[in-house]
C-alpha cells in the first residue's frame, strides 16, 4: 500500500507493510530491532549469534585469500591499431581454411580466429579427408596455434636458457660435423608435409650430406602401405567403402579413430548403423 512521501531528499513513493508501520507504533520498533525473538540470538557460551556470524565470515574470506593466486600477472595495455588491417572488424571472426598432418595425412579445416587469435577448429565440409568433422588431435591443435603458457624458451636439463646460449654450445659442435659432411649426425622429425619445412630439410642435408634425416610418427600408415606394396608391387593407400558393408571384422585396426581416412570411415560406418 503507498504512502504520502512529503521528504524532499528522497522523491519517489514509499511503501508500508502494516498501520503498525504507518503509524510507527513502538512495538513495531522493537520487532525490527530484534530480527529474531527474545534468547534466541544468545548462546550458551556467552557469545551472540551476530558476533559468531562476524567471526565465521572473516575466516572463510581469509580462507579464500589463501586459495587464491597472490602472484599478479605481469600489467599488459590494451591498444588499439595504428593502422587498422584490412578486413579486420574487432568481435567479428574471421574463417581460414587450412590443413593439418596426422600420421602422414593432411586433414581439411577451417579455423576460427578473433582479431589474429585461433579460438575455435573445425572440420572443413568440401575436404574429402574431414567431411565437416574433426578428431581430438585436430580440436587439441589451437593450442599449438595460439597458447600463451606454451615453452617459448629453449629447455637445458630441464631448466630455462636462452638461444645464445644454445649456439655457443652448439657452433663447435656443427663446426667440427661440416669438416666430415656430417659423418654420424642425425636429425629426427616428424612427417614433413610442409614445402618450408621440406625446403629446410633440403638446405640441411645440403650442408651436411653424409648426415641422416629419419622421420618417425607414433601414428602412421608405413606398415599398411608395405604390405600393399608387397602384394600389388605398388604404393597403394586403401579407401574403404564402409557405407556398402552390413558387417565389419576388424583385428587390431581402430579405422575410426587413429587410422588414416578414419573421419570419412566414421561417416560412412555411420550410414549402415541400425540402433533398434
Amino acid at each position: 500500500m503507498p504512502s504520502l512521501n512529503l521528504d524532499p531528499k528522497n522523491p519517489g513513493k514509499q511503501y508500508w507493510k502494516s498501520l503498525d508501520e504507518l503509524g510507527e507504533a513502538p512495538e513495531f520498533k522493537t520487532f525490527l530491532e530484534r530480527e529474531f525473538p527474545e534468547g534466541a540470538s544468545e548462546m550458551g557460551t556467552g557469545v551472540s549469534r551476530r558476533k559468531f556470524l562476524q567471526v565465521m565470515g572473516a575466516g572463510m574470506a581469509l580462507a579464500g585469500v589463501t586459495g587464491c593466486n597472490v602472484i599478479r600477472r605481469p600489467v599488459q595495455n590494451i591498444l588499439p591499431y595504428n593502422k587498422m588491417p584490412e578486413s579486420l572488424i574487432p568481435g567479428i571472426p574471421q574463417f581460414y581454411a587450412t590443413a593439418m598432418s596426422v600420421g602422414g595425412e593432411a586433414v581439411g579445416l577451417l579455423i576460427e580466429s578473433h582479431e589474429g587469435r585461433p579460438t575455435k577448429v573445425e572440420g572443413n565440409p568440401k575436404h574429402s579427408s574431414s567431411l565437416g568433422a574433426t578428431s581430438r588431435y585436430n580440436q587439441a591443435s589451437v593450442l599449438g596455434l595460439y597458447d600463451p603458457d606454451r615453452s617459448q624458451k629453449p629447455l637445458k636439463a630441464g631448466s630455462v636458457s636462452d638461444w645464445d646460449s644454445f649456439w655457443s654450445e652448439m657452433n663447435p659442435v656443427f663446426s667440427v660435423y661440416k669438416q666430415n659432411g656430417g659423418q654420424g649426425l642425425r636429425f629426427l622429425s616428424g612427417f614433413i608435409g610442409s614445402p618450408s619445412l621440406a625446403a629446410t630439410k633440403a638446405e640441411v642435408l645440403k650442408s651436411f650430406p653424409n648426415a641422416k634425416w629419419t622421420t618417425y610418427e607414433s601414428v602412421s600408415s608405413d606398415a599398411k602401405r608395405e604390405g600393399i606394396s608387397a602384394i600389388t608391387g605398388a604404393d597403394l593407400d586403401p579407401h574403404y567403402k564402409l557405407a556398402n558393408a552390413n558387417r565389419i571384422l576388424s583385428i587390431d585396426s581402430d579405422f575410426l579413430e587413429s587410422e588414416s581416412n578414419h573421419l570419412a570411415n566414421a561417416k560412412a560406418f555411420v550410414k549402415t548403423r541400425n540402433p533398434d
